[in-house]
């Protein structure tokens, strides 16, 4: 939530994902795409992407950053 919030405040278009399926977890239209997935399942992202931006448990950080390298 708080992240999805600070970059629409500041203009940006997001969509945002997240692994539990969280029901109105973006509140108020906060996003204009939202759905449940698992980060690790995805192979490539859509070309109108341009940044990943995510908070993944610090333990695991190193893995998410390689999987979003590749």
């Amino acid at each position: 939530g708080m992240i999805v919030s600070a970059l629409k405040a500041e203009g940006h278009h997001v969509a945002a994902s997240d692994i539990g399926d969280y029901e109105n977890r973006w509140i108020g239209g906060d996003v204009e795409r939202q759905w449940h997935c698992d980060f690790f399942e995805i192979r490539q992202l859509h070309p109108r992407f341009e940044a990943i931006v995510m908070n993944p448990p610090y333990s695991e950080a190193a893995r998410h950053i390689a999987h979003g390298l590749t």
